[in-house]
């Protein structure tokens, strides 16, 4: 039997207890393989996802449910005839919740392109009660600072990383370049590099060493992969980062119109340390930027010298107005509905394809 079908029979059994995943977990981390997760938000409990999922509209999307209490095995056919053979068969993770925080695990032994399908799947099935939340630099820098603060015998060291950051040449098709780099520093180092540079992080693999090690990497999307010492690695970087996302739900969730008793929408703004838009040709690198944003439409009510627009999100019917009147930020101001999920997509698609600002609250409201 191939190696990575020898582990995906050991792992993708029932688990009586969440204890048992993880000690499957770290098998494959010890036998060379590789899990995957993700933390994903969620505004009611497991059991009315579940039940969702084994619905008939579920399972005519290719969606199974293979077990019968948390954790629960999750298996997904993942389409598309441009797929390797092999990858066709479908993918497997386990979801359980930690329902104090509204929080939503998966877990997997598959290979990352067959995650990113099967997460992707499941979280536009049961958007929005599911949603992804997105981190951006500043928030995963201040969770790795908060976890070797609290545990003084803890160091990181950033072994790999992959960023983006803006192209200078005016004369380039192109805005936004992305950077690898491999390494071996201190978290605290890379992050002042990160700043200096003015690039953004999009991934960041770590080894922790403390009270045991592990190896394994994060990334702005709340996923994440390990090699070595689950256990340890979730303990410890998964559980941070875990928190930060809590926080950035708890700060963008709730904006819209309908989510008013006096139907005000609460406005944020992405802001940015540079004049970004004393050249007013952003203002048109950000309705193409905006125009990109997949199942989304975009009209522009006036582009210069402020630029005034209409975004919608047909993921869920989430409505916007865009507006940019100042030199250093976007305002974003939420319509009658605008869920959690879309506004987390809606920031992270500027930070990440514009240019990465902080996302704060509008004065005055």
């Amino acid at each position: 039997m191939h190696f990575q079908q020898k582990m995906e029979s050991e792992f993708y059994v029932v688990h009586e207890k969440l204890g048992d995943l993880f000690e499957a977990a770290s098998r494959v981390c010890y036998r060379g393989g590789q899990v995957q997760g993700g933390i994903l938000s969620c505004d009611t409990e497991i059991d009315v996802l579940v039940e969702r999922l084994q619905g008939g509209g579920a399972g005519a999307r290719g969606i199974k449910v293979r077990s019968k209490k948390s954790p629960y095995l999750i298996q997904v056919r993942t389409d598309g005839r441009r797929l390797a053979p092999e990858k066709r068969k479908g993918a497997k993770a386990f979801i359980w919740e930690e329902k104090k925080k509204g929080i939503i695990y998966l877990l997997s032994c598959e290979d990352r392109e067959n995650f990113e399908r099967l997460s992707s799947k499941i979280e536009r099935y049961l958007s929005p009660r599911l949603s992804k939340i997105f981190l951006r630099t500043s928030e995963i820098r201040s969770a790795l600072n908060r976890l070797t603060e609290n545990s003084k015998s803890l160091t990181l060291r950033v072994r790999e990383y992959t960023s983006r950051s803006l192209i200078d040449d005016p004369g380039s098709h192109k805005r936004v370049r992305t950077n690898r780099e491999w390494t071996d520093e201190d978290h605290r180092s890379v992050f002042e590099k990160l700043s200096e540079q003015r690039e953004w992080i999009s991934a960041i693999r770590l080894d922790v060493c403390g009270q045991s090690l592990a190896s394994g990497k994060i990334r702005r999307d709340s996923t994440f992969s390990c090699a070595r010492g689950f256990k340890y690695f979730f303990r410890t970087v998964v559980s941070t980062v875990k928190d930060a996302v809590v926080r950035s739900r708890e700060f963008l969730g709730k904006r819209d119109q309908q989510s008013h008793p006096k139907r005000f929408a609460r406005a944020l703004k992405i802001e940015y340390e540079q004049p970004v838009f004393s050249d007013k040709r952003q203002n048109g690198r950000l309705v193409q930027t905006l125009k990109g944003l997949r199942n989304s439409a975009l009209s522009v009510f006036h582009p210069n010298p402020y630029l005034h627009a209409s975004l919608i999100d047909y993921t869920d019917g989430s409505s916007y107005e865009i507006w940019v009147t100042t030199q250093n930020s976007i305002l974003i101001v939420p319509k009658r509905k605008a869920t959690t999920g879309s506004i987390e997509r809606v920031c992270d698609f500027i930070c990440d394809k514009f240019q990465e600002g902080e996302i704060k609250d509008f004065p005055g409201q």
